[in-house]
């Protein structure tokens, strides 16, 4: 089950989040305007180059 954090009440928990996306995969953050967003942290081994072309 995945948890939503809200931005409002975690900002100060960063850290926290950041090792929780890292262990299990990804988290989703949830703005005060219901936008949702998930942050997955980026595997060492993936090249600069497959990182780039992945955000164009």
């Amino acid at each position: 089950m995945t948890l939503i954090y809200t931005y409002s009440n975690d900002k100060d928990k960063f850290t926290e989040i950041l090792d929780k996306a890292e262990k299990e995969g990804e988290v989703l953050i949830k703005r005060d305007n219901g936008k949702l967003f998930i942050l997955k942290p980026i595997k060492e081994k993936t090249s600069p180059l497959k990182m780039l072309k992945a955000l164009i």
